[in-house]
């Protein structure tokens, strides 16, 4: 771990330190993302000339300073677009979350395991063509605002890596382990 992502990490762990009490809540959460990273169509989140919308949702328990979600989400055309080339990758984890209410605001941070299927078509005629489903694990978190005692709005980031080398078109390459970065917005409803 990078000496700027372990503050970030200890820093988000200082705040959840000190959990009030608050008692367990269903919600769903349906988003809008960025992906970012080495792996994806942009680079870098701020400088990036074209952005590809991920679409999810994700659903869960969180109580008084932990909980539990299950998340899926699906990005189009994650490695850019082209006439040639369709591209998807879809995510489906399963996190635990660990969080502190500070009123209406609920900082967290989580961390889970699931599976990243990446499909990528090169040409129109399929003549090469990956789909492929692997393990990966998620790491990230957020801040959850709520508005009433139901309505919110959830901003988080992640980092999603797949945990085998991933073999694209036939070729596999050596430590190719699928990486990348996501900024996401949504709305939360809780029960």
């Amino acid at each position: 771990m990078t000496a700027p992502a372990a503050t970030i990490v200890l820093a988000a762990l200082g705040v959840l330190a000190c959990a009030t009490p608050a008692r367990a809540q269903t919600f769903v959460s349906p988003f809008a993302a960025l992906d970012f990273g080495a792996d994806a169509g942009c680079l870098n989140l701020v400088v990036c000339a074209n952005r590809y919308l991920n679409m999810g949702v994700a659903a869960g328990r969180t109580g008084r300073e932990y909980g539990a979600e299950l998340e899926v989400a699906s990005a189009r055309d994650f490695y850019g677009s082209g006439p040639n080339l369709s591209s998807n990758v879809l995510t489906a984890m399963g996190n635990a979350i660990v969080l502190r209410h500070i009123g209406r605001w609920n900082p967290y941070v989580e961390g889970g395991v699931g599976v990243m299927r990446t499909y990528i078509q090169f040409t129109e005629a399929s003549f090469y063509t990956t789909d492929r489903v692997t393990a990966a694990w998620d790491a990230g978190g957020g801040v959850t605002r709520y508005f009433s005692e139901r309505l919110g709005v959830r901003a988080d980031g992640r980092y999603f890596r797949a945990f085998k080398d991933v073999n694209l078109a036939g070729f596999t390459v050596s430590d190719s382990k699928m990486g990348f970065g996501r900024a996401s917005v949504g709305l939360v409803v809780r029960f």
